[in-house]
């Protein structure tokens, strides 16, 4: 997609875009995705919110007991598959 490139979407009845699909593509946009918009002197800023990865993580972890994999690796299950695996331990 050419950056200086003009697309346009349609606002429905209900005030709803469709975003064109080369412009979800090249921006990675999923559905679900939050969207920002910011007012601005001359326009709007669209800015897609993108998961913190930490608080992914963690709601992941809420879900499973990992105390037995916490305990057996000393909390470090990085360095202890690092051992098991290769050898080292950086």
């Amino acid at each position: 997609m050419n950056h200086h490139e003009t697309i346009e979407g349609t606002l429905s009845s209900k005030f709803q875009v469709t975003i064109p699909a080369q412009v979800r593509e090249a921006l990675g946009m999923r559905p679900g995705n939050k969207l920002e918009f910011k007012l601005e002197k001359d326009g709007v800023m669209l800015h897609i919110k993108r998961p913190d990865p930490l608080k992914v993580l963690d709601a992941i972890l809420e879900q499973y007991d990992v105390s037995v994999l916490q305990a057996e690796t000393k909390n470090d299950a990085t360095k202890t598959l690092r051992e098991d695996r290769w050898g080292d331990d950086l």
